[in-house]
This record gives C-alpha cells, structure tokens and sequence, in this order.
C-alpha cells in the first residue's frame, strides 16, 4: 500500500502570484538537489531564480555573483517561506533523486506550478500542474518556465489545479489511509 505524505496547513493558498514573475527553488545544499542545473536555468530565463534555503551560498555564492538572474535567499523564517510559495509563478526542483520531496507538496498546497524530475514522488501526485523533466536537460526547463510564464490564463489554470492537487495531500488523509491499511491486514489475518 502506498500512503501520500500530507503537508502542514500553514502551507495554503494565502498571496497572489507577484505580478513580476519568478521562479523559486527551497532546499538545503546538496549536490542532490543539482545545483549545476539551478545555475544553468537562471542563465537561460529572464526570470529571477530566487534560492531559499541554507548552504547555498556557501557552496555556490562564487558562481552565483556572476549570475544576474540567481537571488541566493539563504534560510527564511516560516512566514516568508509561505509568501515566497505563494508568489513565485514556479517552483523548480530539479532534483536528481528525492525520498518524497515535500516542498513539491508545500508548493501546489500553496498553489504554485511545479517543475520538478520523475526522480521524486511527483510522478505519482497525477496533477497537470506538475510539470517532469529529465534533471539534466536546462533546455526544456527553460522552454517550461518560458511557455508557463509567457502565457498568464494557462498560468493561472495550472495554479487552480495545484491548488486542487495540494488539497488532496493532508495529514488527516494519510493518517485516514494509514488506519484503512491497519485494518484490512488485521482484518485479513483474522480470516486465517
């Protein structure tokens, strides 16, 4: 059996999408998490990619000062993690392998399109506002975010679904699941 994740209900749809559009990547440093790529995508958009979370900067800052495009945030305090969520037009997470990958969640319960590899949990959410890439190629990363953003009604479509996605991810729901899973092994080894 197979039991989502939920995501905290601080996490929801609170802000508008800021009306100069960015893309947002949350994570602690990790050359999982494809730094190359990060840097490669700020290079080929027009975008701001704003980088939140620790290590960043110490392991990228060099390169990331020649990158105009690249805003290194470090850590941020919960309420600004939210807002960042809540109006970055694309959160990117191009991750080359990931246990479940939990910003994913946090950023379609927030309402924000998702660009992320089929080397996470993404795959398995089913949602049109998730968007899978192999995490090498910057290419079609940059051709997603540039189609996305290029194009506001299907933009603000895309954030209605990962509302409608995010909402099916809560914590009430898994522990749900995780009663029913219980229960049909207790159910079943009574029958023996």
């Amino acid at each position: 059996h197979v039991v989502g994740h939920g995501v905290s209900s601080e996490f929801a749809n609170l802000y508008d999408t800021a009306n100069d559009p960015f893309v947002l990547h949350i994570s602690k440093y990790s050359p999982r998490k494809n730094p190359k790529a990060i840097v490669a995508l700020a290079e080929q958009i027009e975008y701001p990619l704003v980088v939140v979370g620790s290590g960043w900067e110490d392991q990228i800052g060099d390169v990331a000062s020649s990158v105009p495009n690249l805003d290194i945030r470090g850590y941020v305090e919960m309420d600004e993690l939210v807002r960042l969520y809540n109006q970055a037009s694309i959160f990117y997470f191009p991750s080359r392998f990931e246990g479940f990958g939990m910003p994913i969640l946090e950023s379609l319960a927030c309402g924000t399109v998702v660009l992320t590899t089929p080397r996470t949990a993404a795959p398995d959410l089913n949602s049109n506002a998730v968007f899978l890439s192999d995490p090498d190629d910057t290419n079609q990363h940059a051709s997603i975010v540039n189609r996305i953003l290029s194009d506001d009604d299907k933009r603000e479509q895309l954030e209605m679904e990962a509302i409608q996605a995010g909402e099916k991810f809560t914590w009430e729901f898994t522990a749900r699941k995780t009663v029913e899973v219980y229960q049909s092994v207790l159910t079943q080894s009574q029958g023996r």
